[in-house]
């Protein structure tokens, strides 16, 4: 079946219609039938794939009433009835003249008659056929009409009252503007069908429930996601009163107001949701109301969902507290304590010198906790300068500052959500953002660098320091009431010095690491495992570490020997030498008051220097000297 389907009442117009359309290529099927049985033809066209139907008279008005797709008229036009009567009148003027004429048939084809009969000056008389037949007749008995012109329904009409008549036909001028008419009708259609069904694949997968209500509150359309959002199902809401399923909401309110509602918490059914309500406008009336619903249940697991993916990029404790070796009192006490904080849901403040392990602990902490499943989020508050510190804690808005990425950026306090951020150095923090995170940790809420919307966060902090917090409290240098915010629970993780029994399992644990990882098979001999356990790494697990790995890089042998050892870190020996000397204590802070004044400042910075590990943040605040003075000295060397 083609797209057009033309239901010619009688045998003439088909006849023509085939010419149009073989002069015009037109996608056109053509059936012949009248009335009842022209509708009977053009529902079984309909149900083959006919867009549209084509017909005249009193077929395409019934046609109208009985199809549900597009029905086009061929117009009979008043021009159409002068040339029959210009006919007639040519044949015989005076018969012409003695005819009462009735013009029969549907309006859409008696249109027209009064100013025809005005303008010829003869009997015209219009009956259209919208009543009963013997209504009809008797029309035309009263009227004494003795001539019928009309369609073929008004003709078989006069025949059947004995007149005799003529159809008024339509031209094949009509009939091709009707079918130019329907192939637009066609083209609009399938537009229409297409925007359509794009609308209905939106709200189809739209994650949010939408309902949309007419001007007298009635349901005209529910989506699947709000099926399944309030337990109905579209088929039975459809006409329903809105009250009928949003009970609450009144969505007749935003048509009356005319104004849009946004975030409007409701319960519906047990569920907590979220209701957006704004006016469906057309050229500026108002037609009816849509409603977005939200699960806020939905929206957190969603929201659960994108930062589980954020972590799983990266952002997860690598440690367990059962990889920390322990075999000191000392130190079993302190892991101890660390599965005892785990439980809870306080801060902790994890205090100890640079080297010792703080963020492993972290990690254990946060793995041995309620919260191992979520993200562990970790930052370095003396490595980013404090514009950027604050933007990567805080995270920002679109257009925040010169430089800000498109679409803003999510802060590490959102990162964190449902899981660890652990605050290293944060006695390095500046003061302003002391403030800004003690605001955090009182209302668990932030809110990004230039926004003006607060979001809600779920987060366990953990930080950790070498410093003595309390004495930068004392000098201003750090909040108080941030320090006991911070200080709820407190770990002291101490020093290898003070935990020498570890050294020798930590020195076993740490070379079958790096012996892994380098691919070598060696081992240390007995007196170089005696001087490693006798130095007193002040740079602690960390300086640890680096010894063994370079000592085990430059191995040339199976065997470290001291030798091996002396040549790999002469540092170390030097210190162990010294160690051994009775002056050592006296002397190890001593200077050389030898040389210029600029050659004993440089002796003090590189002896500061060496014993904070080359840490030049530490140095300059030994020295009360700021880092940048600290850096052109060095600079200068």
């Amino acid at each position: 079946m083609k797209p057009i389907c033309v239901i010619a009442p009688y045998n003439d117009f088909a006849i023509k219609t085939e010419e149009v359309v073989a002069e015009f290529n037109l996608p056109v099927e053509i059936c012949t039938g009248m009335m009842e049985y022209g509708v009977k033809m053009a529902k079984q066209a309909v149900l083959q794939g006919a867009e549209v139907i084509v017909s005249r008279g009193g077929t395409a008005t019934l046609l109208k009433k009985s199809v549900k797709v597009p029905v086009v008229e061929t117009q009979v036009s008043t021009l159409d009835v002068l040339k029959i009567l210009d006919r007639l009148m040519k044949n015989d003027k005076k018969y012409f003249k003695s005819l009462k004429i009735g013009l029969i048939g549907y309006q859409n084809v008696v249109f027209g008659a009064e100013t025809i009969s005005s303008i010829l000056g003869i009997k015209l008389y219009k009956i259209i056929l919208d009543s009963a037949q013997a209504e009809t007749r008797q029309k035309i008995d009263n009227l004494d009409i003795n001539f019928v012109l009309g369609d073929a329904s008004g003709l078989q009409l006069g025949q059947d009252c004995g007149i005799e008549g003529l159809l008024i036909d339509s031209s094949k001028e009509a009939i091709a503007s009707a079918l130019f008419e329907a192939e637009r009708v066609m083209q609009v259609k399938r537009i229409e069908q297409e925007k359509a069904q794009l609308f209905k694949s939106i709200l189809d997968v739209s994650r949010g429930g939408i309902i949309a209500v007419d001007n007298n509150d009635e349901i005209t359309v529910v989506n699947p996601a709000a099926e399944m959002i309030l337990g109905i199902e579209a088929k039975n809401s459809i006409g329903l009163p809105s009250k009928h399923i949003l009970p609450g909401i009144k969505l007749k309110e935003v048509i009356e107001a005319e104004d849009q509602v946004s975030d409007l918490l409701v319960n519906i059914n047990g569920r907590v949701l979220i209701v957006n309500k704004a006016p469906i406008k057309i050229k500026g009336k108002t037609i009816g109301v849509v409603a977005a619903l939200e699960d806020v249940t939905k929206i957190q697991q969603l929201e659960q969902g994108i930062r589980k993916n954020l972590y799983s990029k990266g952002l997860t404790a690598q440690y367990e507290l059962t990889q920390i070796v322990a075999k000191s009192q000392i130190m079993v006490e302190t892991i101890n304590k660390a599965y005892q904080f785990a439980n809870t849901e306080s801060t902790i403040l994890i205090t100890g010198e640079s080297g010792t392990g703080k963020e492993m602990f972290a990690q254990g902490i946060h793995n041995a906790s309620s919260r191992k499943d979520g993200p562990f989020v970790g930052v370095n508050c003396a490595a980013l300068p404090e514009n950027l510190l604050e933007s990567e804690l805080f995270g920002y808005v679109e257009g925040a500052f010169t430089g800000a990425s498109k679409g803003g950026k999510i802060g590490l306090f959102e990162m964190a959500h449902g899981g660890t951020l652990f605050l290293d150095e944060i006695g390095e923090m500046p003061l302003p953002l002391q403030t800004r995170l003690l605001r955090v940790l009182q209302l668990k809420e932030v809110m990004r660098i230039g926004g003006d919307r607060v979001i809600p966060i779920n987060v366990r902090i953990i930080s950790a320091t070498n410093r003595d917090l309390l004495k930068e409290v004392q000098t201003k240098r750090f909040r108080e009431d941030l320090y006991y915010r911070l200080n709820l629970l407190s770990i002291k993780i101490h020093p290898l010095r003070e935990r020498p029994e570890d050294i020798p399992y930590l020195i076993k644990t740490i070379m079958n690491k790096i012996l892994n990882r380098v691919g070598k098979e060696v081992e240390l001999s007995t007196e170089v495992s005696r001087l490693l356990a006798l130095y007193k790494w002040p740079g602690n697990v960390r300086q640890l570490e680096n010894v063994l790995e370079r000592i085990i890089i430059l191995s040339k042998g199976q065997v470290i020997e001291k030798v091996d050892f002396e040549n790999a870190v002469p540092e170390l020996k030097l210190d162990l030498t010294d160690r051994d000397n009775p002056s050592y204590e006296a002397g190890k802070n001593s200077i050389e008051v030898d040389g210029t004044l600029s050659q004993m400042e440089r002796n003090i910075i590189k002896r500061v220097l060496e014993e904070e590990n080359g840490n030049q943040t530490k140095v300059a605040k030994r020295l009360d000297i700021d880092r940048s003075t600290l850096w052109r000295k060095l600079k200068k060397k």
